[in-house]
């Protein structure tokens, strides 16, 4: 039997040759293209990429360290929601960022509200986990991507905002530190919904402030379809309104009717309410029976959470006892940019009115605070300390990231 030897003739290792030749300038005019279209980003968005980018790789390597190593995923495995309970019993390195309520995003995004389930969670986020899905065909990578992806629509509004407040260029790259060393900040590039409502938050309040309403007021309708807090991002916004118009009232009242669209927002999450389980308020009876929501003093919260003999509970209260002080009372001296001030107000408000059940949630209302704490610690405090403040900040971070993974119940 005769061999066959297959060579490649020398007009076709020719050709394969000459389009190899001709397809490395098209990869470096790419490249080149891409490094000019990076340089012409504003210097603190392309230091927000960079602050992104380097802090995600570094708790994404050390969660996967911690689920593989030191096994604390076991931890309450029949009572919580680890994220094998959706993707499979295997640990995936992206496994860091679902926990809690990721899965539930991912439910309603691959079966909308089958069932009447679920109702409780707005649809937001899940619609851009679905948008995503259709060029990622895999789920955990598309809810991941939509996060991220609105977590970089949230700082660059965050520094259009700063831009637009004549905040300097060097506060504004301490700010986005302050911002990214914050205690949950982490949260932002998991499967929750928090991404998707600070990113539409900040664009309201940018438009609003740039005058242009309308913007503002398809923003603030996604806002309201996120989450249940989402509908107060227009106090803050009116507070704008009248100070562009300082008494005058046509003016402030065609900006509250530009504002009207997020009546449509918090309205489609109704009208899902009413075409899955026939009423139109269930989203609302689900939340305040299965979390025991209540409206109590704020005062009798703190109280209560510190004398439950929970450490869970000890460790948030301890936290909201020092953000919230920090927004409230520091806060109120620094107004030049109130409108962000009321944000932060309107978003860790509702927790501390509601009981103290919501409690192991309130480390995640407090995100919304953190472009307003980036920013005041990026004015009021010396850059020598910078150092000292950051290192403060991440040691807390770094507790309740293993809390997160470790599923402790100290944020759910």
């Amino acid at each position: 039997m005769v061999a066959i030897s297959r060579t490649t003739s020398p007009s076709r290792r020719s050709a394969t040759a000459q389009s190899s030749s001709k397809n490395q300038p098209r990869a470096r005019g790419l490249i080149r293209y891409a490094w000019a279209l990076w340089n012409k980003l504003p210097e603190s968005f392309r230091w927000f990429v960079i602050c992104l980018f380097v802090s995600r790789i570094v708790l994404t390597l050390a969660g996967y360290f911690l689920l593989h190593i030191v096994d604390l995923i076991t931890i309450n495995a029949n009572t919580l929601y680890p994220a094998w309970q959706i993707f499979g019993p295997h640990k995936d390195i992206l496994d860091v960022w679902f926990r809690w309520d990721s899965v539930n995003y991912v439910e309603i995004a691959k079966y909308w509200y089958a069932g009447g389930g679920f109702l409780q969670f707005f649809p937001g986020y899940p619609v851009f986990i679905w948008l995503f899905h259709l060029v990622i065909p895999n789920w955990k990578l598309a809810s991941l991507a939509a996060a991220n992806t609105l977590l970089l629509i949230a700082g660059w509004y965050f520094c259009k905002l700063m831009s637009l407040w004549g905040v300097a260029t060097e506060n504004q790259r301490r700010a986005i530190v302050f911002f990214f060393a914050m205690p949950t900040a982490f949260l932002l590039s998991s499967a929750l919904s928090e991404s998707t409502l600070l990113a539409f938050a900040l664009a309201a309040i940018y438009y609003a402030s740039a005058k242009r309403w309308w913007l503002a007021g398809l923003m603030l309708l996604v806002a309201a379809a996120t989450r249940s807090t989402g509908i107060f991002v227009g106090i803050p916004l009116l507070v704008i309104a009248w100070q562009q118009s300082p008494r005058r009232y046509p003016a402030i009242i065609k900006r509250a009717l530009q504002l009207s669209p997020a009546l449509l927002g918090f309205g489609a999450v109704m009208y899902i309410s009413k075409v899955r389980s026939s009423h139109w308020l269930t989203f609302a009876t689900i939340q305040r029976t299965a979390y025991g929501l209540h409206l109590v003093n704020p005062l009798t919260t703190f109280h209560l959470g510190f004398t439950l003999h929970q450490p869970q509970y000890l460790f948030t209260v301890t936290l909201l006892t020092f953000l919230v002080g920090f927004v409230a009372f520091i806060g109120v001296y620094w107004l030049r940019n109130l409108s962000l001030w009321l944000f932060s107000l309107t978003q860790v408000g509702p927790p501390l009115l509601l009981g103290v059940n919501i409690f192991s949630s309130s480390l995640r209302y407090i995100i919304m605070t953190f472009p307003f704490l980036g920013l005041l610690l990026a004015t009021i405090a010396k850059p020598k300390y910078d150092s000292l403040l950051v290192m403060c900040l991440m040691m807390i971070q770094v507790i309740a990231f293993v809390a997160w993974i470790a599923n402790w119940g100290i944020i759910i």
